[in-house]
């Protein structure tokens, strides 16, 4: 999930591949995972993945 947040800043074009293969979908179900730094990193790349949309 980190590295997706870090993906979406650096290469703006990347949010293309994360509509393909749904990664929004995975990152919804991480922020449900009992592990607290889990949930964390799900939720900042689920943030970056919603701000890329809106660009």
């Amino acid at each position: 999930a980190n590295d997706i947040n870090m993906m979406l800043k650096v290469v703006p074009g990347s949010y293309f591949y994360v509509e393909k293969y749904k990664v929004k979908d995975d990152l919804f179900k991480l922020c449900t995972h009992e592990n607290s730094d889990v949930k964390f990193y799900a939720i900042q790349a689920l943030s970056s993945c919603i701000l890329a949309e809106w660009k």
